[in-house]
């Protein structure tokens, strides 16, 4: 294995195919210590301006590419390149919108369930994980450290929904052991986003 920094832009390996390069699956990894200095530095450079562009897509999808290349101080050429090889290679997944649906007619309730695990023979938790992502109801799935081993975030209509798929769907699966349901009373911010920015005037009025 090597040792990081590793490179893996698709569009750069292309023009160091030459390179001993080992594999990760689909995605090729090639060590900088094999890369000439000059297109190593390159590299770096473009490698930097990526995490730029996906911080900001991140940020805000909505974003267009001439905005990109102005808070970047790149061309949109450059910027629509790495964009669209970031979305080939599964960096960029998808373009999420953030809704408080509080300030909204429809009604939703979300949970964090604990899991405790026990994969049955020539299973791993990455197994159980699939199984379970499958659900619609189930938003995302983390593996974890400490005293359980997968969180779920559920969404449903009403807590009820939420309880019942808990108990009918998860509970009875081979491989769980416990869950432990924790309901979501209100959100303060997500994903960066803050959903109620309760900021006080505390300037003092001043009568001439």
């Amino acid at each position: 294995m090597f040792a990081k920094p590793y490179i893996t832009n698709r569009q750069m390996r292309k023009l160091i195919s030459h390179s001993s390069a080992s594999r990760r699956g689909k995605i090729e990894i090639i060590h900088l210590s094999f890369v000439p200095p000059t297109l190593a530095a390159e590299w770096r450079l473009i490698m930097t301006l990526e995490e730029k562009i996906l911080k900001i897509l991140e940020e805000d999808c909505r974003t267009s590419v001439h905005q990109i290349a102005v808070m970047t101080g790149s061309d949109e050429e450059t910027v629509s390149s790495i964009i669209k090889a970031c979305e080939d290679e599964g960096i960029i997944l998808r373009y999420n919108t953030m809704i408080n649906w509080e300030k909204t007619t429809s009604s939703a309730v979300s949970a964090f369930i604990e899991l405790k695990i026990t994969p049955q023979r020539g299973e791993g938790f990455d197994k159980v994980a699939e199984r379970i992502y499958k659900y619609p109801q189930v938003k995302s799935v983390f593996l974890m450290s400490g005293g359980f081993d997968l969180a779920l975030i559920i969404e449903g209509k009403t807590m009820k929904d939420v309880a019942l798929f808990v108990a009918e769907t998860l509970a009875p699966m081979e491989s769980v052991i416990s869950t432990a349901t924790h309901f979501v009373l209100k959100k303060y911010k997500d994903h960066g986003v803050v959903f109620e920015n309760n900021e006080v005037d505390d300037r003092q009025v001043i009568t001439l």
